[in-house]
């Protein structure tokens, strides 16, 4: 007999995704799996319930869909009113909680579910902060109670931070630990084991009959990641990403209406949605990794040329000119150059007359018409004299 405590959750990305899983909660829209007569026995928050009396909760305005959809949209306004000003575009906006036993253990006659509701939700909101909940709905119109909730995962800096909370496989490892600790012992439930890959087997069973469905989104994941746009040289990796969004959503309607058209419950259509993200994701991460390893060998391929490899060059005579050691080295060598005329020439603007009538005689006596020739020779002739005397002397 499963005697398991089991919490569950799942990162929104969109405002719709939030509106979407309120919609569900609330049952404002048609929910396969959950039974209308037993509507009255569900508990929300927010909520407007009145009061009967006696003083007592009356929930009987469950069953009124304006009332629920009222509710939504407080929901909805205290999810707005928690998000920072600025998002990033594909940052977790919320994330869904969902809480509950094994079913086996409803027919525990020690155990109270409406105590285990509390506890699930009291420790949510104290592990996360009461003020990022923003939703709760304690489920009692399907099989096995649950309660679902939501919050938007803000750090004490006021910013969104699901990575803090929920980032990789030791942190949602200790979250589990954390919950059978603080609320599963409790009621003397059983933590999941760790590092199990099982499947709720009776969800699955349920909904049989759309494995052909898993096969379609997977061909389609297979299509989007094979054809994705390739980031264009020099593209910002905003407009790159919202390309490949829009991309990915024209390739999603149809499948999406599809499937809805083929009476998918709710439930299942979330499931498959995040299984479909994952695929694509995965298969995106390897396509934009390769495109990523391409771009950074042309970058590679265009600083060395720049600044290291021997490359030619057509000049403004159109002859080839040849920098030895990259195109800013040639341009850095040029410039030295420029810089040691203008020294030179500066020089010449200071020499008298006289002097400038001296180094003429001088070019003509050595047979030359230019300064370095001029040292040369002069250099050479010095070198052939005896005792520190040259001939010159």
């Amino acid at each position: 007999m499963s005697n398991f405590c089991i919490m569950r959750i799942k990162k929104l990305h969109s405002n719709s995704n939030v509106g979407g899983a309120i919609s569900h909660h609330l049952r404002t829209r048609e929910t396969d799996n959950a039974d209308p007569e037993l509507m009255k026995n569900n508990w929300f928050f927010p909520n407007d319930y009145p009061t009967d009396q006696n003083g007592k909760t009356d929930k009987s305005v469950n069953a009124d869909l304006q009332f629920r959809k009222d509710q939504q949209q407080k929901a909805m306004a205290m999810y707005k009113k928690r998000l920072p000003e600025k998002v990033r575009k594909n940052g977790v906006r919320a994330v869904e909680f969902m809480m509950t036993v094994s079913p086996e253990v409803m027919q525990r006659k020690d155990f109270n579910a409406t105590k285990y509701l509390n506890a699930c939700s009291n420790w949510a909101r104290e592990k996360f902060g009461k003020e990022n909940v923003f939703f709760i709905a304690y489920h009692r119109d399907e099989t096995t109670p649950h309660v679902s909730l939501l919050l938007t995962p803000i750090d004490e800096n006021g910013k969104l931070n699901a990575r803090k909370f929920f980032g990789g496989r030791d942190k949602m490892s200790a979250l589990q630990d954390d919950f059978y600790n603080s609320v599963g012992k409790e009621f003397g439930l059983d933590r999941g084991i760790k590092g199990s890959k099982a499947k709720h087997q009776t969800i699955k069973s349920y909904y049989e009959k759309q494995n052909q469905k898993d096969q379609e989104l997977e061909k389609l994941a297979e299509d989007i990641s094979q054809n994705l746009p390739q980031k264009k040289f020099g593209q910002s990796a905003d407009s790159y990403q919202q390309e490949k969004e829009k991309f990915i959503q024209d390739k999603l309607k149809p499948i999406v209406k599809k499937t809805i058209v083929a009476e998918q419950t709710d439930q299942r259509l979330k499931g498959l949605q995040e299984n479909f993200e994952n695929l694509v994701q995965t298969k995106t991460n390897c396509a934009v990794a390769e495109q990523t390893e391409q771009i950074r060998a042309e970058k590679d391929n265009l600083y060395n040329a720049i600044w290291s490899s021997k490359i030619s060059v057509r000049g403004k005579n159109g002859e080839n000119i040849t920098c030895e050691n990259g195109l800013m080295q040639a341009v850095k060598n040029a410039s030295e150059q420029i810089l040691n005329l203008n020294g030179r020439l500066d020089t010449w603007r200071n020499t008298s007359a006289e002097e400038l009538e001296h180094i003429a005689n001088e070019y003509r006596k050595y047979g030359v018409d230019n300064w370095e020739d001029y040292e040369q020779a002069k250099n050479k002739k010095r070198s052939r004299g005896y005792g520190g005397m040259s001939y010159d002397d």
